[in-house]
């Protein structure tokens, strides 16, 4: 790879940042951007990197998946073109970032002068292109930001290296890679499986269970940074365990860009004898002795063949050994070995063009807009990015917020913990507008402001900037203030002049009443006068409602991230609440909060109604008696009932915006005993049948002889009581693991979420989308006793109609899954080193009767052979059903109930009668 020449003249520079002639770039100087010690010269100083591109405000976020990256460096290594980048010169109203795999200790990786470029579309690419030049092993590379993601390359993924027969990795021989690259991440330090699928597909939990053992044996496993509460190792710590002789890619690419012989053919040698020295020199002297005694041993000797368990630089270094060996007799390179050598020097031949946007073009006059350079790039973003990865509306909207007001990405990133980028951007963005309607006509108030669309902040922006509109300057300016953006001089001398007045006006408008004191939304501990920022607000989210020592209540942060994304308006009311909020209120108060918002966001009925049911509380409940008095006769006992029918018309309820939440005692009547009746045929238990169409059969008394209702009577009652009640049941019992039953099972497990991922924050999206997170949803009563059975078993259905259900579901860490081992849940409890007692009541497996711990776990621990039915064992099959059907019941009124009544929804029901047919 060529060397970086990082001179020029201020006179080259400015002749640079006007030209339109198309940049040739090489790897490491796209990496470089990212990656400050490729720069480092032999002094030690960082060189500023020219040309150095860097992100635009208005860039989104990364979102490539780790397939997409191995894919993209195998196209690099076999010399297939990848794309131009497009840039721009600076653009001056717009901040600028260095990328994903910048440190995030240091904010500033170059100083803001240096950067002559923006980087317009190819950012994935360039993220993908700084990932493999990311030494996780260097000095640097301690630091956290350093160990969230590593790429590796596999020196032999066909498994022919001798002494170590590891035969062809799984699903490389069907894949169309040429090279083996492979990512392992925060949340999967030992990788996915081969696939060319854009979707990562997850290792056998019995994979990544011995692999976690082979990271925790290793001894290397004190070396770089890990929770000292987490298990879970720093990808550091781990490798990828699809992979025979996994090596980080960037050690290959900069050992190979050190090599200053000019004979391309002796390259290979070299190289491969570099990368054995610094496997040498990560193992130690003594260590690598040992190996290479190893190495020398016959081929196929039980010693050598440990397999991908074995830490990841003793194969390397034994396979190295056998490449680079010249003692008699002579050997060469293998075949592979080459194929490999010409592959990564391919790589540092590569070179990319970057294709100049004409400086003009963003100056050109943009129509009914004054501030063209924003207005044309904003549009130009957004063509650019409509033939890419899809961009969710979400994330087009955050690019417009960040393209006008660029430096609130950089106000969000400093907010740790926290839920997405995005989503703050937005949240705060709603909010600063709802203070802003809230000053300009106090009497009025704010009413809930919409989610921000690409257009809208357009209109808003625009209007803005033009002054054309006092009130639309004053959102503009509410925007800046929550994001800690500086205003125009003028406008900070209004600031300054009105700062007290206004803070008074918007905070008692938001909270329902014009006469709240001047100091209602300073922080807790402070009463000033200015107004709270996101960085004041968020935090203070978290400390009134997420799960802590004290508040064990609380949300797992994973929870409150989902609320952020998923019920965005809901999160946002929570952030009214607490900006209006002149000192913490009390514990039972924060709770009933987080009872209320929990309940609109697990129990909604879709985004849409929950906004109807969040702009009636927006506009209807008292947050001033509550906040100002400590009085929570707002949360009376009807209202979630009227959350449930926001705004009737003439007092009629309308279209039902949540479902109709039941009390425990309620469900326990609704899902009542006898449907289970243990002298009937418990296999033709059904949700719909037994608990709709049987139960109304049962209370008009049609099944009786001498009564004679019409069958469309009987099924309009039926198809009534339906519709009262589908929406709740069917989140209970739904089969699906990424819906609102879902939140309810962690939310019932927070102690056991807390306890295995403890550090775990959803703030990075990429780290807890399905495939990417450190947990996994197991059947306790496994999945594999009841499937697959055919015929042959008539109680199938019932078995699954409760074991897919959450009643049968539990989390625990990814490779701690069972689901393919086959063990009962007894086994597994026995051989589990937390403990039998610790695992019973972290699943709800303990039911309180009288004061008493009935342990519930025994009808989990069914074997595939006593859940059978056969003339042998049918009476037994029947019992075996019977009683799992009314244990699994029993475990699902506990999770819901546990999180009834630890936040207190009782108190916002009306009642605590069984719901009855409307008949």
């Amino acid at each position: 790879m060529q060397k970086i020449d990082f001179k020029e003249t201020e006179a080259n520079k400015e002749k640079e940042e006007s030209s339109t002639e198309p940049i040739l770039l090489d790897l490491k100087q796209i990496a470089s951007w990212q990656l400050q010690e490729l720069t480092e010269d032999e002094n030690g100083n960082f060189i500023t990197p020219k040309p150095l591109i860097g992100l635009p405000s208005l860039q989104r976020g990364a979102v490539w998946q780790p397939n997409q990256v191995e894919l993209l460096w195998d196209s690099i290594l076999r010399g297939f073109p990848i794309g131009s980048l497009v840039v721009s010169p600076i653009i001056k109203s717009q901040a600028t970032g260095p990328g994903k795999h910048a440190p995030e200790s240091k904010n500033k990786l170059w100083d803001d002068d240096a950067y002559t470029h923006h980087l317009l579309d190819g950012q994935q690419r360039a993220n993908a292109i700084a990932l493999g030049f990311l030494d996780p092993f260097s000095q640097a590379g301690e630091e956290e930001a350093y160990t969230k993601n590593i790429l590796w390359i596999d020196l032999d993924p066909t498994g022919v290296t001798d002494g170590q027969h590891l035969g062809y990795v799984q699903g490389f021989k069907n894949s169309t890679r040429s090279h083996l690259l492979r990512v392992t991440t925060l949340a999967h330090p030992w990788g996915f499986k081969v696939s060319d699928e854009r979707e990562p597909q997850t290792l056998e939990h019995k994979l990544a269970k011995a692999a976690l053992n082979a990271f925790k044996s290793n001894p290397d496993s004190d070396h770089g940074n890990t929770s000292k509460k987490s298990s879970r190792p720093a990808p550091a710590l781990g490798w990828p365990v699809d992979a025979n002789i996994p090596i980080p890619l960037a050690w290959a690419l900069l050992e190979l860009d050190s090599i200053e012989c000019t004979d391309e053919s002796q390259k290979p040698d070299i190289l491969w004898k570099k990368l054995l020295d610094k496997c040498k020199k990560r193992l130690g002297e003594e260590k690598a002795v040992k190996l290479e005694e190893e190495s020398r041993k016959e081929p196929g000797n039980p010693q050598a063949n440990l397999g991908n368990v074995r830490p990841w630089a003793e194969r390397a270094y034994i396979t190295l050994s056998k490449w680079c060996s010249n003692s008699p007799p002579e050997t060469t390179l293998p075949s592979h070995a080459v194929f490999l050598a010409h592959g990564l020097m391919r790589a540092s031949r590569t070179k990319i063009i970057a294709l100049q946007l004409e400086p003009s073009a963003l100056k050109e006059p943009s129509r009914d807009e004054s501030n063209s350079d924003v207005a044309n790039v904003e549009h130009l973003f957004q063509r650019l990015n409509g033939g890419g990865t899809d961009l969710s509306a979400n994330e087009r909207a955050y690019s417009m917020i960040k393209a006008y007001w660029p430096g609130i990405e950089q106000t969000i990133q400093k907010i740790s913990p926290r839920p997405p980028e995005t989503q703050v951007a937005l949240l705060g963005t709603r909010l600063a507008l709802s203070i802003a309607e809230a000053k300009a006509d106090p009497e009025k108030g704010a009413s809930l402001p919409p989610q921000p669309s690409v257009s809208s902040l357009r209109l808003l922006a625009t209007a803005g900037i033009t002054q054309q509109k006092n009130n639309e300057r004053e959102k503009v300016d509410a925007v800046k203030r929550m994001f800690e953006l500086p205003l125009e001089n003028s406008e900070k001398t209004e600031e300054k002049t009105n700062t007290i007045s206004e803070s008074s006006n918007t905070t008692a408008t938001l909270s329902g009443n014009s006469s709240q004191p001047d100091n209602a939304i300073a922080p807790h501990t402070h009463h000033s006068q200015a107004q709270p920022t996101i960085k004041d607000l968020l935090p203070r989210v978290d400390d009134w409602f997420v799960y802590k020592e004290g508040q064990e209540w609380g949300l797992p942060p994973v929870l409150r991230s989902r609320l952020a994304t998923e019920a965005p308006e809901v999160f946002l009311f929570l952030l009214k609440i607490v900006n209006s909020a002149k000192d913490k209120p009390k514990e039972e108060i924060r709770q009933k909060l987080l009872g209320l918002a929990t309940a609109i966001h697990w129990f909604g009925l879709g985004s849409g109604n929950r906004e109807r049911a969040v702009r009636w509380l927006w506009k209807e409940f008292d947050v001033k008696r509550l906040l100002d008095d400590g009085d929570d006769t707002a949360f009376e006992s009807n209202l979630l009932n009227r959350v449930r029918f926001p705004n009737p018309q003439n007092g009629i309820p309308t279209k039902p915006a949540i479902a109709g939440i039941m009390s425990p005692k309620e469900l326990d009547k609704f899902i009542y005993i006898d449907s289970f009746s243990n002298n009937s045929d418990i296999s033709n238990w059904r949700w719909y049948d037994s608990l709709f169409v049987k139960k109304i059969k049962m209370k008009i008394g049609v099944e009786e002889e001498n009564k004679n209702i019409p069958k469309k009577e009987i099924n309009d009652i039926i198809g009534q009581y339906w519709n009262d009640h589908k929406d709740f049941i069917e989140t209970l019992n739904s089969k699906s693991h990424r819906g609102s039953n879902t939140l309810l099972l962690m939310y019932a497990q927070r102690d056991q979420m807390m306890h295995y991922f403890p550090e775990y924050d959803a703030q990075d999206p990429g780290f807890w989308e399905f495939h990417n997170v450190p947990w996994d949803f197991d059947h306790l009563l496994q999945k594999d006793a009841y499937s697959d059975l055919r015929k042959e078993n008539k109680y199938i259905k019932v078995y699954q109609e409760w074991g897919n259900t959450i009643a049968n579901l539990h989390i625990l860490p990814f490779e701690e899954n069972r689901s393919r081992q086959n063990l009962s849940l007894s086994s597994f409890f026995k051989d589990n080193e937390l403990g039998e007692d610790f695992l019973k009541k972290a699943y709800l497996l303990y039911n309180d009767t009288d004061n008493k711990k009935k342990d519930c776990h025994e009808y989990f621990s069914l074997q595939r052979e006593q859940i059978r039915s056969s003339e042998d064992n049918e009476e037994n099959a029947h019992v075996y059903a019977y009683n799992f059907v009314i244990q699994a019941r029993s475990r699902l009124l506990r999770i819901y109930g546990n999180w009834f009544d630890t936040l207190k929804i009782g108190t916002m029901l009306q009642n605590e009668e069984e719901p009855e047919p409307n008949y």
